[in-house]
């Protein structure tokens, strides 16, 4: 089975004339700002250029573009995961919480089996609890709880807790964005993978995701293979396969033999069973099914380079397995997600704690 770890779903709405952003403004004009004004000069982009149709290239209202890709590439199923902005930004979307929620369960019932969404909120969000329970009881069919730590928040800051209680309750996992460099996006001091370990020291039942495995920095990297050492811990590697913002890292197209060490070290640490493919990549018109994909080679690339893993890494002097190859490109993300059920891999006893130092303030 093949299932994409991370793949988003974003639109922009035209209304009346008027532009209803998915993004906060701001974030929009960092977008633009950054489009132009990064690399070597000379700058001779225009960011007002862009700005209009910024979302435009990868606006995937109706789904259909991710649906088509699906097909062509022949995977499986993909996650999708909306995005709560508001309070990184300061300022809200024009598209609220709510909206992007009840959409994104609605292309759940279009696409059942194929898109499997996710639940992002910003806890410091007023009712976030209450927001959150909505959309996994009464908005659909949701399989897991995303938080972005770099927003400005600890994974384990006892603000928290609520909704690490609620997702051990029901079975819900937490996945949660672990990555550096966030170029204005994120706050790295939040991100730092020891926070993951505080968090899962105190939450020892809850079934957590590191997503990105602390992307580009290799130490972190390590810290995040370590953390999934945890039973309940799996990392989520994704910008590490193809290029992205930063290309001075080994990917599956310059230095494929440094990525192969990388998974290498994932597995002697943590286990090919806790490793998770991914693509943090998103769908819209100007991404053809022949090369879309974050390296623009198609969205399989990542998929096709892990099968074959067995053959490449044995070059090396290292060992994986054709079945565990299959784990990663999709078999461990069903098992953690609830998609498909194996007996086998079932834990059936619990810590049975929720937290050792409980907030003065509960």
């Amino acid at each position: 089975m093949i299932i994409d770890g991370h793949h988003h779903l974003w639109y922009d709405i035209e209304e009346g004339g008027r532009l209803r952003r998915y993004f906060p403004t701001r974030q929009a004009w960092d977008v633009c700002m950054r489009w132009a004004y990064s690399g070597t000069p000379p700058y001779n982009k225009d960011p007002k250029a862009l700005f209009a149709r910024q979302l435009g290239r990868m606006s995937d209202y109706e789904g259909k573009y991710t649906a088509e890709s699906l097909d062509y590439h022949k995977i499986d199923a993909t996650t999708i995961f909306p995005v709560d902005y508001d309070a990184t930004w300061g300022q809200p979307a024009d598209i609220t919480w709510e909206e992007k929620h009840t959409h994104v369960a609605e292309l759940e019932r279009k696409y059942p089996g194929k898109f499997l969404p996710y639940v992002n909120i910003d806890p410091r969000r007023t009712g976030a609890l209450e927001l959150m329970k909505r959309a996994f009881e009464e908005y659909g069919k949701f399989y897991c709880l995303k938080l972005i730590p770099g927003s400005g928040f600890y994974p384990w800051d006892p603000l928290c807790y609520p909704l690490y209680e609620y997702c051990i309750d029901n079975n819900i996992p937490v996945a949660l964005c672990i990555e550096g460099i966030g170029t204005g996006y994120r706050m790295e001091r939040f991100n730092d993978p020891s926070g993951v370990n505080d968090m899962m020291s105190e939450f020892r039942d809850l079934r957590v995701i590191i997503l990105h495995t602390g992307y580009p920095y290799q130490s972190w990297f390590e810290k995040c293979c370590y953390n999934a050492a945890h039973m309940n811990c799996f990392i989520e590697m994704d910008s590490w396969f193809e290029p992205r913002r930063a290309v001075a890292h080994p990917h599956i197209y310059d230095n494929p033999e440094g990525l192969i060490t990388m998974l290498h070290f994932a597995k002697k640490a943590a286990g090919a069973h806790k490793i998770i493919w991914g693509t943090d990549n998103a769908h819209g018109p100007s991404y053809t099914k022949e090369t879309d994909g974050s390296s623009h080679k198609g969205w399989s690339a990542g998929v096709k380079w892990i099968r074959a893993l067995p053959e490449s890494a044995a070059k090396l002097g290292y060992r994986f397995t054709a079945e565990e190859a299959e784990w990663m490109v999709g078999d461990n993300l069903a098992r953690v997600l609830g998609v498909k059920k194996d007996p086998a891999w079932n834990i059936p006893d619990k810590f049975g704690w929720r937290y050792r130092f409980p907030s003065p303030n509960r």
